[in-house]
């Protein structure tokens, strides 16, 4: 498994000497009426290793990394998903992908599920979202909950993504500036003495480059084709995608200074989770982008809680997106979480069991290596993974292999026992079920972000 080199990790000690400072004489904890909030900041496509960056003295996001030694950091998070929309879901309701059913891009949350912001809202607080992009439209349903919901984007001039029209107003997505300026003016003008924000950011996703380099084509399809033209090594082309990827992050970075600034300056107590959605792969493992892959840098992504109740440190015990819905409701005070998820605002050592999640794509689907060889996916090849004993291993009911490769590993008990959950895990999808956006023509919209080929590709 590839984990981010000990050199880039905060030390253990540097980060329990902040404790102190971070903490005040009541423990974080607020009397009933006082004012209080909780922020969720979701960072769509943001590797593990994108915040501190790939050489330990210079990190990539130098802003959002010193706002985190103040918090708690997760050094082995792994998102349910290398998808927006699944990743998201299991966010707000706590549930695996094969339980809530949005289990790949296109299909919508449904009404009958209860989600954090639902669970909030109930309870008084007051609600409000700013998202960056149409894969988080409130036609998937991810408005639920919410007293207020921004989605008016400035980017991205597309018509169709995931077989719906896109009906965004401004684009397809929205850049960090905007987002930064919404997220602001919900703090100005929210109201209400509890309030819970949620603000995505969609900066580190394709085409690279586009914030600072005015690229509009940098994206895995167009590096593949670049790739196969010059007839050489990838190397050169995926470096090159990877700098001007960095390139937008550091400018996120910058909106992210800003609304820290914010929150602290406002003086009111404030818990923020910071969370990556999924990751993105340059070259590793022969993959371009995300969605096609359960590889270590689709999976293994940022988390960092930082609340006046939560002392800081870095925990090194694997943890999952349903961890994230149960950390949610505590800081709001909240019982009920669904079963399995754990409460990471917990001083006591957390409970180490194995993290697990999936991958399941579109009707037709086939992933180009850059090696040229082409992987045929289709809609029932459904992947899962388990992190379990230091080691991700992916597959389903006929295969197990060690990340996510596809040669069958060679312990005997470990294939029956992970063959046996991922068939149980293939049984509950099928039983779920999702509601699916039937509109043709966006299956256009998506061929351009590169998440599904020509029809006849791969056939």
């Amino acid at each position: 498994m590839r984990l981010l080199p000990p050199s880039l990790l905060l030390p253990l000690a540097v980060v329990a000497g902040l404790a102190a400072a971070c903490s005040d004489e009541s423990g974080g904890k607020t009397s009933p009426g006082s004012p209080e909030r909780i922020v969720l900041i979701t960072l769509d496509t943001l590797r593990f290793d994108a915040m501190p960056g790939i050489h330990a003295d210079k990190p990539s996001m130098p802003h959002t990394w010193e706002w985190a030694q103040g918090g708690r950091i997760f050094e082995r998070y792994y998102s349910a998903t290398s998808t927006t929309q699944p990743s998201h879901a299991t966010l707000f309701t706590g549930l695996h992908p094969w339980q809530h059913g949005v289990s790949h891009n296109g299909a919508v949350l449904a009404d009958g599920l209860t989600t954090v912001a639902e669970r909030l809202h109930a309870a008084g607080w007051r609600t409000a979202a700013a998202v960056a992009s149409f894969p988080l439209y409130s036609t998937f349903g991810f408005n639920q909950g919410f007293d207020e919901y921004r989605e008016t984007f400035n980017k991205g001039e597309t018509e169709q993504w995931s077989g719906h029209e896109v009906t965004a107003e401004g684009g397809f997505f929205g850049s960090g500036d905007l987002i930064l300026k919404e997220s602001l003016d919900l703090l100005d003008h929210l109201g209400g003495k509890k309030q819970f924000f949620w603000f995505h950011f969609f900066d580190a996703h394709a085409p690279y480059g586009d914030r600072v380099e005015g690229y509009a084509d940098l994206n895995p399809t167009e590096l593949i084709r670049r790739i196969r033209q010059s007839g050489g090594p990838p190397g050169p082309l995926t470096r090159a995608a990877r700098g001007a990827y960095d390139k937008d992050v550091r400018q996120m970075d910058r909106e992210l200074r800003d609304l820290f600034a914010r929150l602290e300056a406002d003086g009111i107590p404030t818990h923020v989770i910071v969370v990556s959605d999924h990751g993105e792969s340059f070259g590793e493992s022969g993959s371009l982008g995300h969605g096609k892959r359960l590889t270590p840098e689709q999976i293994h992504v940022p988390l960092i809680v930082k609340s006046p109740r939560v002392k800081p440190g870095v925990v090194s015990t694997p943890v999952g997106s349903i961890d994230v819905n149960a950390t949610l409701l505590s800081l709001a005070g909240l019982d009920g979480a669904p079963a399995g998820s754990r409460d990471l605002t917990s001083d006591a050592p957390l409970e180490d069991h194995p993290v697990i999640g999936m991958r399941r794509t579109y009707t037709k689907y086939s992933e180009e290596r850059t090696d040229g060889s082409i992987h045929k996916i289709t809609k029932n090849d459904n992947r899962f993974y388990i992190v379990e004993d230091g080691q991700l291993y992916t597959g389903n009911k006929d295969l197990v292999s060690h990340e996510d490769d596809e040669l069958p590993i060679s312990d005997t008990e470990r294939t029956a026992r992970y063959s046996e959950l991922f068939g149980g895990f293939e049984q509950q999808l099928l039983t779920t079920g999702s509601e699916e956006l039937q509109d043709a023509e966006t299956l256009e919209k998506l061929k351009t972000l590169g998440y599904v080929d020509d029809e006849d590709q791969g056939q």
